[in-house]
């Protein structure tokens, strides 16, 4: 007897098995030895044909109601070797990057604190001084200047971006940010600040960092995207909601954030 052959006959001899337990204990309920109701004659012939169903589940050779050649069979069992054989790639290629990406953190804390001691007490070994944003997140051609900021309930008070207008949450204020972006790459070219994924975090006073807002505004540096003529110079603005006690601002300062992780600097006031 083949290897397939057996295997059905083991899987019969199972099934065989329980409705012959089944059987023995409806004969028992004659005897008096179980406490069972005797079977009417429709619940008899649902027992067997619960029986017969028993039998085809356990019958591997069974589809249905078609028989599967022994072909079919080895070819079942083969797809199903293979299928396993590729969850099991597939587990040891996730564990294998689990366990690289773990080592590459592990190297890079290690470089870290490699370096700790040629630090400055203002600027960490991740971060950088940022003296242009355009310089930060790579866009040459472009210069990006600091001119100012304004303390204000709502932003803008005035102009084309006025049903945009933000207002201060109740205890808030907003601090406005001004820049002013120039083309000087002697051709037209694109202000893609948007693509680049910024995150921009602002510290007053040495207080808590606040993200900026995110806004539909049209001068909205970080959600820019502006094809800029050759030597045009245009306003941005980034949004701050700060707390409406700030009072007088003696420090303030940015950090920028690239899509790589980057992060630097900017000392504004």
């Amino acid at each position: 007897m083949n290897r397939i052959s057996g295997k059905k006959t083991g899987l019969r001899k199972k099934a065989l098995s329980a409705v012959l337990i089944f059987g023995a204990c409806i004969a028992l309920t004659g005897c008096g030895l179980v406490d069972m109701p005797e079977l009417t004659e429709e619940q008899s012939a649902l027992v067997t044909e619960y029986a017969a169903g028993l039998i085809l589940k356990y019958d591997i050779t069974a589809v249905g109601d078609k028989l599967l050649t022994e072909e079919e069979l080895a070819k079942g069992e083969l797809e199903e070797a293979e299928k396993r054989q590729k969850e099991r790639e597939v587990k040891e290629a996730a564990e294998d990057y689990l366990a690289k990406k773990a080592n590459a953190g592990k190297d890079k804390k290690d470089a870290g604190d490699s370096s700790s001691s040629d630090s400055t007490a203002s600027v960490t070994p991740t971060e950088q001084a940022i003296g242009d944003l355009a310089d930060f997140y790579g866009m040459d051609g472009f210069d990006v200047s600091y001119t100012g900021y304004e303390i204000s309930y709502s932003y803008p008070t005035s102009g084309e971006d006025l049903l945009m207008a933000m207002d201060a949450t109740p205890g808030k204020t907003l601090c406005i940010l001004k820049f002013n972006v120039t083309n000087n790459s002697g051709a037209d070219a694109t202000f893609d600040m948007f693509y680049r994924s910024p995150n921009f975090y602002l510290s007053i006073n040495g207080g808590e960092k606040v993200h900026q807002q995110y806004t539909l505004l049209l001068d909205d540096m970080a959600a820019s995207n502006d094809t800029l003529l050759a030597g045009q110079t245009v306003e941005r603005v980034l949004i701050f909601e700060v707390p409406e006690d700030v009072g007088s601002i003696s420090t303030m300062s940015m950090q920028a954030k690239n899509a790589e992780g980057l992060k630097g600097t900017m000392n504004l006031y």
